[in-house]
């Protein structure tokens, strides 16, 4: 499901210290312990929602490689 910037309010965004180019996300952690996602690019368009464990699945096969092509 996808949110909008607005109904979550006002999040501390960051980006992944390698990103140098316009293909980015960003990301913010929720109070309640999930995790948000957004393009950068497109800091107004829609927001993913991931809980904990989703998030640390998807960080640690993009971190051993799973995730490439």
């Amino acid at each position: 499901m996808s949110h909008s910037t607005s109904a979550l309010g006002n999040l501390a965004w960051r980006t992944a210290s390698k990103c140098t180019g316009a293909n980015c996300v960003e990301v913010a952690d929720l109070t309640d312990g999930r995790v948000a996602m957004r393009d950068s690019k497109q800091t107004d368009g829609p927001i993913l929602i991931f809980g904990r464990d989703e998030w640390q699945g998807f960080v640690d096969a993009a971190r051993t490689g799973a995730l490439n092509g």
